[in-house]
């Protein structure tokens, strides 16, 4: 199952070193004086305390992330994949649903044929029809134009949107419903054993004929040789029909009988309907449905569920892009119906979805299923949220663990869990001697790289790894490598080294290929994340173990090797998949429904080729496909059931006649329902099955939801079948509830003292007739709240299939349960969060305390004492200071959350306790969960929303100003969703400052052992940097000390005193010496003094130099050196003028002299009281080492011409160069160490298509750096095929979402013509867009064509390019959000409100508080309401365009006035930025 979700949640955001330890000793103090002159290095001692600070602040950070992991490490979290990268929200569509019925409340009976397509058609274009008058209000409120309508599942349309404008569009007359329309990612004949699949084929003789299957994903290869109709005349659609189909939808096309019907709505065309990327990903759905091979071989001829079923490819993915939207999934439900499908098959979702009535998609299913259509779902690969890597195994105690996935939560639907295949098959590695004689008895079915096969090292011999140990080899470190490896194939250890490490530590070595053996024994999955591109295999301890001991006995054996696909059994066969999403769903609602066989998954792939897939997405098509043979039993048994009858019998019959899995590992005990259903799904049970056990309401499960010590449930049975049955109640050992045990594969435990009873063991159903049979569930009084409550309810017979109803229950206040994780520095915290982060992404208020910050360059582990991660962040130091200087102007915090939750904010409150601004709303928020694609947990919020930039709004002013510096409260609140839930609260404390620390009070202090400087700091809010960096320039010799001890604790500053390091002890003379001192403060405000000073000891006049000493070494770099006219500019102080060389330093009135100075070759400046330097007061001599280190490039200032991927960019150095600095696409710095012994170096680059461009430069020992040399390098290898269009408008994007509105440069707003223009990679065979041949030009290869877009809406332009052979490489769509209408904006009460030509209102009063009231709408979901820059109203999107889903919001707020003119703001954004935006100014008449 792919998953995943495109959201915006809110466009409405604010985002807009060891110390001496102290002796007491005897000291002499010196005078000092303060003064303000332009000789001093205030900038260049900002920008290194900025430096150092920054660099603190980063370490820091990543430090506080590797303390974050090893707490999770210390809870048992494996981290070793783990990043904190969070993914970003991104503009949605939405679909606006209305009051209206829609069409197939008409009843018009879809049978597929042009008749009843075009009667649907009719009808829905009736309703569409009476939509016009709505969409046009929604299109004024977004500005945008609607992008796809619908009619016949659903009344509505879609239509771009932001959140904040879906509360406008709700209140449009005729407006029932708006939503976000999500983005979904694809979520895997052994397996038909399982279900005994053949014994319905052989004793039931069904196999599908006559029904059809749509299958929603990413597309289908019609042209497979396994993919046929054994007999034609059986089908229910043929070629013929598909394409009248075609013709009357005015799309897709017809490919052959086994695919009538076939479209890309993804991409808008009918030419590319299969996926032609690297998953294959429908393909393989498609097979596990009704692929229908002849052969016997299983790895080379597939047999799916219902071999004989026709499919209909919907293709709703594109081939270059991941997600899948709202908008093109409706449409595909929608044909589905239309066309004929029995069964709709979505291996697709996004994690952890509600249940939402309301939701434009789930009401289409729900609808399709009211028609006949049985929708069926996958339940998600997500394991339990609290799994620390999307399994089943919690590393968190929450009692709300589940993430199955929407749409699979739709009621409706049947959604499906994935256990695991019986076989799987695989890859497997023979190696051979020259004698033919097997390394090892067997062959290892091992993990292999896929893009260069272990094959390609085969004719060598295996080298062990040195420094091994416990009967492994070393682990791949550099040391564990000798010359003996080279042309060899290496062998590892796993652990410690990243996978990748251990391939490049064995390629540069000189190894072919690489070996990599667990460490962990019986560990069947190794799942190593390695270079695809080295030849690899990672083999189990077991296997790594035999093979160490084989090659141990015969070391330089030359071996074969083969890979071949062999069918192994599956070491977890009879267990769930320990990937599938648990249940239930937020709102306590039963789901998953049953459980399908869906790891290692052996089914087709493209090309008459074939693949091994796993996933809830392979579980979900073997339930469609049973569900298709269910079906096809009814019909040919001549049952008769109405649409809605048809698909509740259906889904009931599949669960009631499932069979709940039990726990291999855990004494058998019963798999929680919550994690497989009703159990697997035995097909010939429910063909055979004419009973059903249903709650009271005709569901097929319990969704007791809260619960006391006792309930009761009454099991209707109902027997459709003319002979009466009779069954024996079973409690199947139950009640049971969940085993809290974190770091261990969850379990089921029965609940002691419980019990599960009848008041009749024995039933008997009548003939076609019913019995309800009540049940009593009791909990011992010892039975702990905040649980569930959960088991299966059977009845079995003799002569008729067993039947099954699982049940759920909470026993306790679901709403209770904690929402918001603890911040790092709270006893609890899972996740680390409740930090602040700046603009550098750095997270405030970090304190490494105890940490040796100088000298340690790696995170230290922390694993042994996770608490230590409690220190890590003084929240009282946490600040930010708003004056524009780009240093810690805002922040943003991270939440993370344990569960779903509506009704979020984020606000600012202040000393008081009042609101002072609301940065962020949102209606809906996802709880925290692994997410595997990214490895990491993710954030519930998306943190630049959250930004708060230290302002509020001032009536007086009319705009947003700094508040006063203080300290201020950032309240994060959420409402679980849950029944009367209250909202939860976090708040984090934030600091306002300022006002810059002050050094006062800048003594220099002689003591027996040398020289102290002593200084006071101070700073009254933020306090003193926690990093500790306190910067000292003595007479321009500039030196940090660090303000904690060589324990990293904080040492006095009031004042601070510390040993001067030698140089600058040294470069103390008498006169005024120049001492300037900086710090920062914990806002990043920067503190300066400075002050001269005489040295005790020695003589209060004489000659000073600030930035001039004996061997100082002048450079191109050094600072007041001009390279223009080759001067220096020498500074100091004197009792009177001064010349330097002959050049006259004239004092100022302090005393301070300042002259530019030719650069002396000998590097002696002479100081003296006369031009001619005969009066001489001292002699300084530097090192002038102004000469460039230089540098020789191969290829330099010449252009290569080359076919290869890479470059290897060479050349020399002379003695003095310490490091080479080369820019291309990435910049490489060789340093002295990656020098040759010859002083020769060599980097090598990728290259991409085209030219390549290096810059060279060398610096040598005094920072002086070269002139540059360039190399040009153009090749024709393309390193990115896929990228061949690069487009004028920097939007426009394969596969991204370009939004227009009236102002989008190149669209004409009145006719919906727009230019596409740029310029190709290179010359290609092919060339379309929107299906038409697009010329270029051959010299410039630029092109340009104009494309017809809505005037409002949706719309995705096909791209398509191919090379002169005929080879597609980019196969695609631009989408095209298009909002041409402005949001709208009213004020109720406001008779007597003067407007003015600029729209703005003025107006007095005399109420105080004043109640502002009004009302905003937009044409798309998704828009807000902001008054004076406070979010106070933000609407949800549905995120469909297709469909115009606006709607209005009433809004009100109170309005502080003070006496006089008051300015305020009220605006009202859409999701595509559109504004519209009134002032307010309000005259207060009262006291």
């Amino acid at each position: 199952m792919k998953k995943g979700s495109r959201k915006i949640t809110s466009l409405l955001s604010s985002l807009l070193l060891l110390i001496t330890p102290l002796i007491q000793l005897e000291e002499t103090f010196a005078s000092t004086q303060s003064v303000e002159y332009k000789t001093d290095n205030r900038e260049s001692i900002e920008d290194n305390l900025r430096s150092a600070s920054n660099a603190a602040k980063s370490q820091a950070t990543k430090k506080y992330y590797q303390a974050v992991k090893d707490q999770l490490s210390a809870r048992g979290v494996d981290t070793s994949k783990l990043n904190f990268d969070q993914m970003q929200n991104k503009t949605v569509k939405i679909i606006v649903e209305l009051a209206a019925n829609p069409a197939v409340k008409q009843n018009i009976t879809p049978t597929g044929s042009k008749k009843s397509i075009q009667r649907i058609d009719q009808a829905s274009n009736k309703v569409i029809d009476n939509q016009a008058s709505i969409q046009k209000q929604v299109e004024s409120i977004t500005g945008n134009k609607v992008r796809r309508t619908y009619g016949y599942l659903i009344n509505g349309f879609s239509i771009s949107a932001k959140p904040a404008q879906i509360a406008q569009i709700k209140k449009v007359a005729g407006v029932k419903n708006v939503t976000v329309a999500k983005v979904y990612h694809p979520a895997d004949s052994s397996a038909n054993e399982l279900a005994n699949v053949q014994k319905v084929w052989s004793a039931n003789h069904l196999k599908g004929e006559g029904m059809v299957v749509a299958v929603l994903d990413t597309g289908i290869d019609p042209n497979h040789k396994d993919l046929r109709l054994t007999d034609p005349s059986k089908e229910k659609i043929t070629p013929a029909q598909g394409n009248s189909f075609a013709q009357t939808l005015g799309y897709g096309k017809s490919c052959n009988d086994k695919v009538p019907f076939a479209y890309n709505y993804a991409d808008g065309t009918s030419e590319t309907i299969l996926d032609t990327g690297t998953t294959m990903h429908g393909m393989h759905v498609a097979g596990i449905v009704a692929a229908n091979g002849s052969g016997d071989d299983p790895k080379t001829s597939v047999q799916g569920v219902a071999p004989e079923a026709q499919l209909l490819d919907m293709k709703v993915f594109s081939n270059t892009s991941e997600g899948a939207t709202d908008d093109d999934i409706i449409s595909a439900i929608e044909d589905s119906v239309k066309i004929g499908a029995d069964v709709i098959n979505m291996s697709l979702g996004s994690t952890s979805g509600d249940v939402n009535p309301k939701d434009p998609e789930q009401m289409a299913l729900s609808n399709a299923a009211k028609q006949g259509v049985i929708p069926v779902i996958s339940a998600g690969n997500s394991g339990l949220s609290n799994s620390a890597k999307g399994d089943n195994v919690p590393f968190y105690q929450t009692e709300d663990t589940s993430t199955v996935g929407a749409p699979g939560v739709t009621p409706e639907a049947i959604t499906v869990a994935s256990s695991e295949n019986s076989s799987r098959v695989t890859n497997v590695t023979s190696i051979t001697d020259p004698a033919g004689k097997k390394l090892l008895d067997k062959d290892i079915a091992g993990q292999l790289s896929n893009k260069t096969s272990f094959e390609t090292a085969s004719g060598h011999a295996f080298y062990l790894a040195k420094n091994g140990k416990d009967g492994l080899p070393g682990i791949g470190k550099p040391a564990d490598f000798d010359e003996s490896v080279k042309g060899k194939i290496a062998v590892v250890a796993r652990g410690q080294l990243a996978f990748t490490e251990k391939q490049d530590n064995a390629k540069k070595a000189g190894a072919v290929g690489i070996v990599i053996v667990d460490n962990n024994p019986n560990n069947a999955n190794q799942g190593f994340s390695w270079h695809e591109d080295f030849p690899s295999l990672g083999v189990t301890t077991e296997d790594g173990k035999e093979l160490i001991k084989a090659i141990q006995a015969a070391p330089d054996t030359i071996y074969t090797i083969t890979v071949s696909e062999q069918q192994v059994p599956n070491s977890d066969s009879g267990r769930m998949s320990s990937f599938t999403s648990f249940g239930p769903t937020s709102d306590l609602s039963f789901k998953p429904d049953i459980t399908a066989p869906g790891g290692q998954i052996w089914s087709l792939a493209n090309d008459n080729k074939y693949q091994n897939m796993s996933g809830t997405s392979m579980a979900s098509p073997f339930i469609a496909g049973s569900t298709a043979i269910l079906v096809e039993s009814l019909k040919k048994e001549g049952i008769n059931l109405s649409k809605d009858q048809l698909t509740k019998f259906a889904k009931i019959s599949l669960m009631n006649t499932a069979k709940p899995m039990m726990d291999l590992d855990n004494k058998n005990n019963v798999i929680s329902p919550r994690e497989q259903g009703s159990g697997l799904i035995q097909l010939d049970k429910a063909v055979d099955n004419r009973v059903t056990a249903t709650t009271p309401s005709g569901e097929g499960s319990f969704a007791l939801k809260e619960i006391g010590q006792n309930a009761e449930m009454v099991v209707t049975l109902t027997n459709r079948s003319n002979e009466d049955v009779k069954y024996t109640f079973n409690n199947h050992g139950g009640p049971w509830t969940g085993n809290d045990e974190v770091n261990k594969n969850t379990s089921e435990v029965p609940i002691s003292g419980g019990s599960l009873t009848t008041d009749e063991n024995s039933v008997t159903v009548p003939a076609n007739g019913k019995k309800d049979v009540t049940v009593h569930l009791s909990l011992p009084m010892s039975f702990a709240q905040q649980k569930f409550v959960e088991g299966y309810i059977g009845f079995d017979s003799d002569k008729a299939p067993n039947l099954v109803i699982p049940y759920l229950g909470f026993h306790g206040k679901w709403g209770q349960g904690k929402v918001i994780d603890a911040p790092s520095w709270e006893k609890g915290s899972v996740f680390g969060g409740g930090y602040f982060k700046d603009g550098d992404d750095n997270i405030l208020g970090t304190d490494l305390a105890g940490d040796d910050r100088e000298n340690q360059k790696e995170a230290p582990d922390f694993s042994s004492d996770p608490d230590k991660l409690l220190s890590y962040i003084k929240p009282d130091t946490v600040a930010i200071s708003p004056n524009n200087d780009g240093h810690q102007d805002y922040a943003y915090p991270t939440f993370y959350l344990y569960r779903n939750a509506h009704n979020s904010q984020a606000q600012i409150i202040n000393s008081t306790g009042s609101v002072i601004k609301t940065v962020y709303k949102d209606t809906s928020v996802k709880k925290s969960f692994y997410d595997a694609e990214h490895s990491s947990f993710t954030t519930a919020t998306d943190g630049p929303n959250l930004i708060w930039d230290g302002t509020h709004w001032n009536a007086a002013k009319g705009k947003d100003v700094p508040v006063v510096d203080g300290v201020y409260k950032y309240r994060f609140s959420a409402i679980p969703n849950a029944a009367d839930a209250k909202a939860q609260t976090q708040d984090l404390t934030i600091r306002v400052d300022t006002v810059k620390p002050k050094l006062t009070n800048i003594k220099l202090i002689k003591r027996s052992d040398g020289m102290y400087l002593s200084a006071n700091l101070s700073d009254n809010n933020s306090g003193i940097q926690n990093m500790g960096i306190l910067n000292v320039t003595i007479n321009g010799v500039s030196h940090n000390y660090n303000l904690y001890n060589d324990k990293g604790d904080p040492v006095s500053i009031h004042p601070y005193v510390t040993k001067l390091v030698n140089a600058q002890s040294s470069s103390l003379t008498p006169g005024k010496n120049q001492i300037e001192v900086g710090v920062l403060d914990n806002a990043a405000n920067y503190g300066y003094t400075k002050s001269l000073t005489t040295v005790p000891g020695k003589a209060a006049k004489g000659l000073a130099l600030y930035n001039l000493q004996d061997k100082k070494r002048i450079s191109t770099v050094t600072p007041y050196v001009n390279t223009s006219n080759s001067t220096f500019r020498v500074n100091g102080s004197y009792i009177r003028n001064v010349y330097v060389n002959g050049r006259l330093g004239k004092l100022d009135r302090k005393g301070i002299f300042s002259v530019n100075v030719p650069i002396p070759a000998n590097g002696v400046f002479k100081f003296s009281t006369d031009a001619k330097g005969k009066k001489l007061i001292r002699t300084v001599r530097t090192v002038i080492a102004m000469k460039l280190g230089t540098i020789s490039v191969n290829d330099a200032n010449r252009t290569v011409n080359t076919d290869k991927k890479d470059y290897e960019l060479s050349g020399s150095v002379g003695p003095t160069v310490k490091k080479v600095t080369i820019k291309g696409s990435k910049t490489k710095v060789l340093n002295v160490e990656d020098f040759a012994k010859d002083r020769t170096f060599k980097a090598s680059f990728d290259l991409k298509y085209g030219s390549n461009k290096f810059t060279v430069t060398a610096t040598d020992v005094d920072g002086n750096i070269s002139k540059p040399v360039s190399v040009t390098v153009n090749t024709t290898y393309d390193d990115d095929p896929k990228n061949q269009v690069f487009f004028d408008d920097g939007d426009l994007d394969i596969a991204a979402t370009k939004v227009i509105t009236t102002k989008t440069k190149g669209f004409d707003s009145r006719t919906g013509m727009f230019t596409i223009s740029g310029k190709l990679k290179k010359p290609v065979g092919t060339f379309k867009i929107a299906g038409d041949n697009v010329s270029y030009d051959p010299q410039t290869l630029k092109f340009s064509k104009t494309v017809q877009l809505p005037t409002n809406g949706y719309k995705s332009i096909w791209i398509y390019v191919a090379d002169e052979q005929g080879k597609a490489l980019v196969d695609g769509s631009v989408h095209f959000a298009v909002d041409t209408n402005l949001p709208t904006l009213t004020f109720k009460d406001s008779a007597g409100w003067q407007q003015d030509n600029k729209g703005d209102y003025h107006f007095s009063t005399l109420k105080k508080p004043f109640v502002l009231t009004g009302s905003a709408s937009d044409n798309f979901s998704g828009f807000g309401v902001l008054v004076n820059n406070n979010v106070l109203e933000v609407t949800p999107q549905n995120g469909v365009f297709s469909v115009q889903t606006g709607f209005s919001v009433d809004f009100s707020t109170t309005l502080n006035l003070i006496k006089g003119l008051n300015k305020f703001n009220v605006s009202v954004v859409d999701a595509t930025g559109n504004i519209v935006s009134h002032n307010l100014y309000i005259t207060y008449r009262g006291i």
